[in-house]
């Protein structure tokens, strides 16, 4: 049984991990568009930004948090829906639990810096970002389920 727990902890997160990659992917090439062609003139010869190394470290994030995000996810649902399969819940069921899981960090990292660099609309934008996507990735969870077919759950009171 706890086989089968880590194996379908381990499918989720990998799931997850897979559907933030994008958003990475956006936020790198938005990132690397809004910088300054050249960030150093030596010999009047422009050096400009290495692609990679500018669209490389919000995928890496991206993908890191969303692959965190999916195994608190699947931490979280074996804990509280112990009883039924992902492919049993609801969607709506699902989506929560999915938003819950995403938005701790941004809050906590929006907290930080308004603290310290003061107060600003924009940093609602990750928390209101983690929850929808968080929400997404959990229903697009419950689909895969329902696509694989009915789970196999052991009775209990055996």
């Amino acid at each position: 049984m706890l086989l089968r727990q880590l194996r379908g902890a381990l499918g989720i997160t990998l799931l997850w991990a897979l559907m933030w990659l994008p958003l990475g992917v956006g936020f790198g090439i938005w990132r690397y568009l809004s910088l300054p062609r050249c960030h150093e003139i030596v010999d009047g010869r422009c050096f400009g930004w290495s692609a990679w190394s500018v669209i490389s470290a919000p995928v890496w994030l991206f993908t890191a948090w969303g692959a965190i995000t999916g195994f608190l996810f699947a931490t979280l649902l074996s804990g509280a829906e112990r009883r039924r399969s992902v492919s049993e819940l609801s969607v709506l069921r699902l989506s929560l639990w999915g938003a819950v899981c995403a938005f701790p960090l941004p809050l906590v990292l929006a907290v930080l810096i308004g603290r310290e660099e003061g107060w600003s609309w924009w940093l609602a934008v990750p928390v209101v970002l983690a929850i929808v996507v968080g929400s997404v990735c959990a229903a697009l969870t419950a689909a895969a389920a329902r696509r694989s077919g009915p789970a196999v759950v052991p009775d209990r009171a055996a």
